[in-house]
């Protein structure tokens, strides 16, 4: 096909009378019409923006595990604070005053019940249960006396040589005579205990600590009292305390600590940690 100059003359004038056509149709159309040309733009461009959007960024969900609930029996426990002490733990101490003479055992070792740890001046409480002694025997030779002396008033106040006055003067000397003897013997029983209270023996058998006066040290209700300590350390205790309101829990759970429970597949007990952490093998 061939195209001639004369054509593409044509094709141009019919362009232009078109486009003059529509120039003539757009200069007629009122103001009205492009007012909702212009509103029918914005709705559509609105529009479009709405659907072409991009969508927003989810949240972003944490990653976590799931596993079925099942059902199991759960250890309930409490952890306390407690104190390791012996089962027993004796003061030595001088019952009596005076001054320390002797010392009779090794500090730290084992002594035995009964075995003499301590001497303390005998002196005068040997003096004191000597005089005691003394005191004693001659209220006891007073009361042999006034024994006599009734055992022969009584023949003579049957016979009517002696008055009912002389009987009964010595039948109180008498009296008053044994009464003397039994407060001696007190006397001399206090005095004697004194004695033996001077000799300090160990109450227990344990270890013994360091001695707590030195030898020639005024001991006793006037002076240092304490002498030493011994520990019986064969059987030891744990001590603690725990809460009331643990105490209540437990109570509510019906669990009594140290108790067996037969009704129970489980029994409660008490563990101990050590200072170094390690686990006492014994519950």
């Amino acid at each position: 096909m061939k195209i001639s100059f004369e054509n593409i003359r044509q094709a141009a004038k019919n362009i232009g009378n078109y486009a003059l056509r529509l120039s003539e149709k757009i200069r007629r159309i009122s103001p009205r019409v492009w007012l909702y040309v212009g509103a029918g733009i914005l709705l559509l461009s609105g529009g479009l923006y709405w659907l072409l959007r991009p969508a927003p960024p989810g949240p972003d969900l944490p990653i976590v595990e799931v596993e079925p609930v099942v059902t199991d029996d759960v250890e309930i426990y409490g952890e306390y604070v407690g104190r390791i002490r012996a089962q027993q733990f004796v003061e030595i101490r001088a019952r009596v005053e005076g001054f320390l003479e002797k010392m009779l055992f090794d500090e730290g070792t084992y002594v035995k019940k009964g075995q003499p740890l301590f001497i303390i001046d005998p002196k005068q409480y040997q003096a004191r249960a000597n005089k005691a002694k003394a005191q004693l025997n001659k209220n006891k030779a007073l009361a042999l006396k006034a024994e006599r002396d009734l055992e022969r008033i009584r023949p003579l106040y049957q016979q009517n040589a002696a008055s009912q006055l002389d009987l009964d003067n010595a039948i109180a000397s008498y009296e008053s005579a044994k009464a003397e003897v039994e407060m001696s013997e007190a006397d001399l029983t206090q005095a004697e205990t004194a004695l033996g209270y001077t000799t300090v023996s160990s109450p227990i058998s344990g270890y013994i600590s360091e001695r707590n006066v030195d030898i020639g040290t005024l001991v006793g209700p006037g002076g240092q009292s304490l002498l030493a300590t011994v520990v019986k350390s064969d059987t030891v205790r744990v001590d603690f305390s725990m809460t009331g309101l643990d105490y209540l829990k437990s109570k509510a759970r019906n669990v009594n600590l140290g108790q067996k429970d037969t009704t129970r597949t489980w029994e409660p007990y008490i563990t101990i940690t050590l200072p170094d952490n390690s686990p006492y093998p014994q519950r």
